[in-house]
C-alpha cells in the first residue's frame, strides 16, 4: 500500500512515494522537520481526509493551526495564515463538530435560550435582539420553547447535556427551581421567582397613569388585562397610584374571566364614570378602542386607553395606542453581557439583587394626545441611543 506525501516547503511543493503498512497506521498525521520549519501530511489512498485536513494541506499548515484558527486562537499564527485558514473554512462550508468538541470539554461557543411563550407580539422582537446580541460574541444560540414546568425542567437538561456554554431563561414556570443551576445561567425579564434582570412593571404603569393623570385630568381608571394574577406586578402598581391620589378602585376588567367584557366595560363608564383603561398588553386595548368607536364612548374623545409593550399594534389601527414601551434592545444587552460576565467568571448563581430597566411611555393618540409623526420602529431607535448618554442614565435606570 502507498502513502503519498506533500511536503510544503516554502514556495514550493515536493512529492514522495513511500512505501508504509496500512495496518499500523492512522488515516492521517503529521511530519514536522524541524530543520525545514515546514509540516507534511500523510494520506493514504482510498481513505478520504478531514475537512480540516484537507483545509490544512492546502494552507501548507499543520491541523494543530487549523484547529486553534477555527477555534479562535490567534496566538502564534501569522495574519496571512489566519485569514487563509478562514477563506478556505469558507470555501469548505466548514461546520465545528460540536457534540466532538463537548465531549473534549472544549466550549461549544453555543447559548441555550428558553423563552416559554411565542405567542407574545413581544417575543420575537426580543428572542431576535437577544440573538443578535449572541452572535456579536461569535456564539450561536439554540432555542427551546417548553409549554409547562416539567418541559422546562426537560430542556434544562438536555441544554446541560449539550454542554453549553451558558443559559438564558425567559420565564420561570416554577418559581421555587429558579436560582438552582449548574451552569452560568441569566433570568431575564420575567416577574415571578428569582431573575438577574427584570423590567420595572410597576414604573411602566406609573408613567402612564401619571401622565393621563396630570397632562390630560383623568381621575376615573379601571384596569384591563386578560388575567390579572399574572399581572401582580402591575396591578399592585396600579392600587398603589389609586391609593396614593385616594381614588376608587373599581373591579377590574379580566377577559379570561368575564363573561361579557364588552358589558362590564359600558358598566364602569355609565355606572362609575370611568374615563380611563390601562391595560396589560397591547391587543385588549386595540380592541378596546375598536369597540368604543362603535358606541358614543369614542376614543380619542370620552375615553383614554393605554396599552403596554409598544408594539406593532401601536400603529395597526387608525388610531396611534398610546403604549409603555418595553424596552426590548437595553434587555438583550444587558441580559447577555451579564450572562457572558458569568461565563469569563465561571460563575451559575444568580445576582443577588435583579438588575431593574425602566421602561419609557409612547405618547400616540389614544390617550389624547395628537400623536407623532415618527415611527414606532424610530421611537425604539430613539430611545436606544439616548440610553447610551449619560445625561440619560439616571432617568432610565431610576
Amino acid at each position: 500500500m502507498f502513502c503519498q506525501l506533500h511536503h510544503s516547503v516554502f514556495s514550493y511543493k515536493k512529492i514522495f512515494f513511500c512505501h508504509f503498512p496500512l495496518d499500523n497506521m492512522e488515516k492521517s498525521f503529521i511530519i514536522k522537520n524541524k530543520q525545514w520549519r515546514t509540516c507534511a501530511f500523510i494520506k493514504i489512498f482510498g481513505v478520504e481526509m478531514t475537512v480540516a485536513e484537507q483545509i490544512a494541506l492546502k494552507a501548507g499548515v499543520c491541523r494543530q493551526t487549523v484547529s486553534a484558527v477555527l477555534n479562535g486562537r490567534k496566538n502564534k499564527v501569522r495574519p496571512e495564515k489566519y485569514e487563509l485558514i478562514l477563506k478556505l473554512a469558507a470555501e469548505f462550508n466548514y461546520q465545528p463538530d460540536l457534540n466532538a468538541r463537548a465531549l473534549s470539554g472544549r466550549s461549544v461557543k453555543t447559548i441555550g435560550l428558553i423563552q416559554p411563550s411565542f405567542s407574545s407580539l413581544l417575543t420575537l422582537p426580543l428572542v431576535g435582539a437577544i440573538t443578535a446580541e449572541i452572535s456579536k460574541r461569535g456564539y450561536k444560540t439554540y432555542i427551546l420553547s417548553p409549554r409547562n414546568a416539567e418541559e422546562e425542567q426537560s430542556a434544562i437538561r438536555e441544554f446541560i447535556a449539550r454542554k453549553v456554554d451558558g443559559l438564558m431563561i425567559g420565564s420561570v414556570f416554577n418559581p421555587d427551581n429558579s436560582g438552582n443551576y449548574p451552569l452560568p445561567t441569566v433570568v431575564f425579564s420575567t416577574p415571578l421567582g428569582k431573575t438577574d434582570l427584570t423590567v420595572d412593571f410597576g414604573y411602566g404603569i406609573r408613567l402612564a397613569m401619571n401622565h393621563l393623570y396630570k397632562v390630560h385630568g383623568h381621575r376615573r381608571f379601571a384596569f384591563l388585562s386578560d388575567w390579572v394574577q399574572g399581572n401582580q406586578a402591575k396591578y399592585n402598581a396600579y392600587l398603589k397610584f389609586l391609593q396614593e391620589k385616594e381614588l376608587p378602585a373599581p373591579a377590574p376588567v379580566e377577559t379570561k374571566l368575564c363573561k361579557d367584557p364588552r358589558k362590564q366595560v359600558l358598566s364602569l363608564i355609565e355606572k362609575e364614570g370611568v374615563t380611563a383603561f390601562i391595560g396589560t398588553c397591547d391587543i385588549l386595548p386595540g380592541e378596546l378602542m375598536n369597540f368604543l368607536n362603535t358606541t358614543q364612548y369614542r376614543c380619542p374623545g370620552k375615553i383614554a386607553v393605554t396599552g403596554y409593550d409598544g408594539t406593532f399594534l401601536c400603529y395597526a389601527s387608525p388610531i396611534q395606542l398610546s403604549a409603555v414601551v418595553h424596552p426590548v434592545c437595553e434587555i438583550a444587552r444587558r441580559s447577555v453581557a451579564l450572562l457572558f460576565d458569568k461565563i469569563g467568571k465561571s460563575v451559575s448563581d444568580l445576582t443577588p439583587e435583579p438588575l431593574l430597566i425602566s421602561p419609557t411611555f409612547f405618547k400616540g393618540q389614544s390617550c389624547g394626545c395628537k400623536g407623532v409623526q415618527q415611527t414606532l420602529n424610530q421611537y425604539h431607535l430613539q430611545i436606544d441611543n439616548m440610553r447610551n448618554l449619560p445625561e440619560y442614565a439616571s432617568h432610565f435606570e431610576q
